[in-house]
């Protein structure tokens, strides 16, 4: 699926600045940036928790249109989220005592609307710019148990997949990023940018909690005892009988991650209007290209 949605996100965006003569200043770049992950959902911390950041990079390519106003943006990203219920000031969470972190690797397709016309070609240098669009990522929650990591979702620990329980989640799913950010031109070929953007998700699964204990006798019969040690780690000692339905975490609202990082572009395609230059080819030289 990821593939598949990448390769239609590609395409779009090749339709969409492939097409010339439209618009009398346009640009293509290509860049990478870096910066942290970080993710809101049922494993709650403080926000000063420096155990739930994480590293990140992306690598896009980016086209402007309409005089600079609107810019269209491709791009891979790549982090990792984690939280621990030991870091939480919840008493239920830290009774409850789960943790897991999962890598993430994204394809989106975003659009930018740029506040201010920006354009390096016309010493439009600044804009402050709101990001929105859509993105698939996969995802993989695992967890250390005794000195040994586990694949979360395999095991279904609330009964997914056992009889009379819910299939199990998916590791690839769709969202819906959404933030901002500043771009700067620093000459008219290098331009750097800094954005915060959030990643809204259809899924309350990338921490692995959702919804209720299963019925851990059955889990363990099924999945094997490490499904049912791992789907309730409290302190608090419960039998079986007595977990089966308690709440295990919010299945009303749906996990987030999110991405804060500088970019860095290249503009390798770039026309500017015919009198700027008097009509006039410029080929491999630092400027604007006329076409």
């Amino acid at each position: 699926m990821l593939k598949r949605v990448l390769s239609v996100c590609l395409l779009s965006f090749l339709l969409l600045f492939g097409i010339k003569n439209t618009v009398n200043a346009q640009f293509v770049e290509g860049g990478v940036g870096g910066g942290f992950s970080f993710y809101l959902g049922d494993i709650v911390a403080p926000y000063g928790e420096i155990t739930q950041y994480h590293p990140a990079a992306n690598m896009f390519v980016r086209g402007t249109i309409l005089k600079g106003l609107v810019s269209g943006r491709f791009g891979v990203s790549k982090g990792s989220v984690s939280a621990d219920d030991k870091y939480s000031i919840d008493k239920f969470h830290i009774v409850r005592n789960l943790n897991f972190t999962s890598p993430i690797t994204e394809a989106y397709l975003v659009g930018e609307l740029n506040l201010f016309a920006f354009n390096p070609c016309r010493n439009r240098k600044f804009s402050p710019y709101f990001v929105g669009g859509i993105a698939a990522f996969h995802f993989d929650p695992m967890t250390s148990y005794y000195g040994e990591f586990y694949h979360l979702q395999p095991l279904g620990t609330e009964g997914q997949g056992l009889p009379g329980y819910a299939s199990k989640y998916s590791l690839t799913q769709l969202s819906i990023p959404m933030g901002g950010g500043i771009k700067y031109a620093i000459n008219k070929r290098l331009i750097v940018s800094g954005e915060f953007v959030m990643r809204k998700t259809f899924t309350d699964y990338l921490d692995d909690v959702s919804t209720v204990y299963p019925d851990r006798a059955q889990l363990a019969s099924v999945n094997g005892s490490a499904a049912a040690d791992l789907t309730y780690r409290g302190f608090k000692h419960y039998d079986d009988s007595s977990l089966k339905g308690v709440q295990r975490g919010d299945k009303g609202d749906k996990d987030w991650y999110n991405f804060v990082q500088i970019n860095f572009s290249y503009v390798f395609f770039s026309r500017c209007q015919a009198s700027e230059y008097r009509g006039r080819m410029y080929i491999g030289r630092i400027g604007c290209y006329n076409f």
